[in-house]
């Protein structure tokens, strides 16, 4: 599996920041990413579909978690989203 990122579209004003690592991965990754201050958030995958595969719940002093997604989850392209303080960070087109 891996995961690749070309772009991100953020909405409002707070920079996410996301990384994913390693990538290429088998499933297991680590994701670091800056959540507004103060403010817990949420981690979503979805597939191509726009179906929820994963979820996640960042506390609001975490800024790395890592990220062991279920074995049933096939190859294929997914899309990441954290939503913290009432905004979304976004990153599209990612290949496991």
């Amino acid at each position: 599996m891996s995961l690749s990122y070309p772009g991100i579209e953020e909405h409002g004003s707070h920079d996410f920041q996301f990384n994913v690592a390693p990538n290429p991965t088998n499933g297991n990754f680590k994701i670091t990413y800056l959540l507004p201050q103060n403010q817990p958030g949420q981690l979503e995958v979805f597939d191509i579909n726009g179906r929820r595969i994963y979820e996640m719940n960042l506390p609001h002093w975490s800024t790395m978690q890592e990220v062991i997604l279920p074995k049933s989850i096939s190859s294929g392209v997914y899309n990441c989203t954290i939503t913290s303080g009432g905004e979304r960070g976004k990153q599209e087109g990612g290949g496991l």
